[in-house]
């Protein structure tokens, strides 16, 4: 099948589904306005039969023969009274939905305003006294919401299959994973099954990660995080990359040489790189600016150590690799989310003229995610070749996701670093955060599945065992 068949497909079921929701949404409406009126109509009857039970009916019963266009008149007094009952009660539920609308709305807040506040708590020395005021806010609606949702969710265990999974898809919609409530999750059992695809979370499983990174020590991914020591692993695989000075500097005694990366030796992302065609024409990266001396570039490297951004002057050098070597443009980057043996999401970064970002899946597809979406172009991609590249490294790391980071040269791609924790995880929008927080599942499974089936990850042992020696 063709990709844009495929494409077309997916649409067509995506829109098929949202469709499916609307159309059952209805039906539950109209059902229930159908009960409703039974209601209504049930107790009109109940009240007409009271009034000609009574007393004063009946003594009225010979006016009422003798009188036929007065009968005829009370029957239109009844008529019309019944339309205003229906309309009062109409009006009564657009009233009752405004209420519930004023009461779940929070009043809209001034950003900028309250940022101002928390500068000055900084400045003041107050921030303790805000922070616990924010918190005891946050967690007291916290809580009466999850109340409120989990209360809803017992309304409608006992509705009918698909009424109760609209409800519930819902709910899970306005939820954290840690929110969803067990009477929702029994529902997966059920032979009409709840979709939790709301439950899946790229940055809960992230941020649980470097939680079991702390109870337990390095994960199998954090030691690939020492440059050094990942090129000796590429090295390993027959994984093209940059060379290397192999030396460690200071600031003031990097050597004046030309074509080459000046990275921090513990770093992430783009602070602290610098990008030396000559020493005339520098490019610190992290600010994008252009430097023209040796002086500008020690001073800027002193602020990144002030700043944070570099832990220490330790700094090593790098092969410069060229998207085109000739005009002095450098490689774009390419950044490649892999699950263990496979690709979903793929970032293409380039620097010149100005920095701008392209969003990839594994199967050619441009995307937002919700992410540097003021700052999109129209990328290159990889083919499929480079994909499989990516994915064959990562099914070497017994990990269920890490990112390799790669450089797109003239020669096609170079090895950069790999990258456990990608910075500001948890930008991505809803959407890209439960599609990656499925694949981070998946991953989790076929990585269990070859641990349990005796799978050794030889390669990754030895070179870990290696660079343990070393650096012990």
């Amino acid at each position: 099948m063709q990709e844009s068949e495929r494409q077309a497909l997916e649409d067509d079921l995506r829109l098929a589904m949202e469709k499916e929701d609307m159309l059952l949404n209805e039906l539950m409406q109209k059902e229930r306005t159908i009960d409703f009126n039974d209601q209504l109509q049930d107790k009109h009857r109940k009240e007409k039969q009271k009034i000609q039970t009574s007393r004063t009916w009946k003594l009225t019963a010979p006016f009422r023969k003798l009188m036929p266009r007065y009968r005829k008149r009370i029957k239109e007094q009844e008529h019309y009274i019944s339309a205003l009952e229906l309309e009062l009660q109409e009006t009564k539920r657009d009233l009752r939905v405004i209420e519930e609308r004023l009461q779940v709305e929070t009043e809209k807040r001034n950003s900028s305003a309250l940022f101002r506040m928390l500068r000055q708590a900084k400045a003041s020395g107050d921030m303790m006294r805000h922070l616990e005021q924010m918190i005891h806010v946050k967690n007291e609606n916290k809580a009466h919401f999850t109340n409120a949702f989990k209360y809803i969710a017992n309304l409608y265990k006992a509705e009918e299959p698909d009424y109760r999974n609209m409800i519930y898809k819902k709910i899970m919609s306005g939820m954290t994973p840690d929110e969803i409530p067990e009477v929702i999750v029994r529902g997966v059992m059920d032979e009409t099954p709840v979709d939790l695809g709301q439950a899946a979370s790229f940055r809960h499983r992230l941020t649980l990660r470097q939680r079991q990174n702390q109870l337990t020590g390095p994960l199998p991914e954090w030691y690939l995080e020492h440059k050094e020591a990942s090129f000796n692993l590429m090295d390993s695989l027959n994984v093209k990359r940059p060379w290397t000075s192999g030396a460690v500097y200071g600031r003031t005694d990097i050597p004046e040489q030309e074509k080459v990366v000046i990275k921090p030796r513990h770093g992430a992302g783009s602070r602290g790189v610098y990008l030396v065609h000559d020493f005339h024409d520098i490019m610190d990266i992290k600010r994008t600016k252009v430097l023209h001396d040796r002086q500008e570039l020690t001073e800027n490297m002193a602020k990144d150590i002030k700043s944070g951004w570099v832990q220490r002057d330790e700094w090593m050098l790098e092969e410069l690799i060229y998207e085109d070597a000739l005009h002095k443009i450098p490689a774009r980057d390419i950044k490649c989310y892999c699950f263990y043996g496979e690709v979903a999401l793929i970032l293409e970064i380039i620097r010149s003229p100005e920095l701008k970002y392209c969003w990839w899946t594994a199967d050619g597809r441009r995307i937002r995610t919700g992410k540097y979406d003021d700052d999109l172009f129209k990328g290159e991609g990889l083919s499929q070749e480079e994909i499989d590249q990516a994915a064959d490294i990562s099914k070497h790391i017994p990990a269920p996701f890490i990112r390799i980071d790669f450089l797109k040269g003239e020669d096609g791609l170079v090895f950069g670093e790999f990258t456990p924790k990608p910075g500001n995880y948890d930008a991505f929008d809803s959407v890209t955060d439960k599609w990656l927080g499925d694949h981070f599942l998946q991953a989790e499974t076929r990585l269990m599945n070859d641990l349990m089936a005796g799978k050794a990850f030889t390669t990754y042992k030895d070179w870990l065992s290696e660079w343990e020696d070393k650096t012990d």
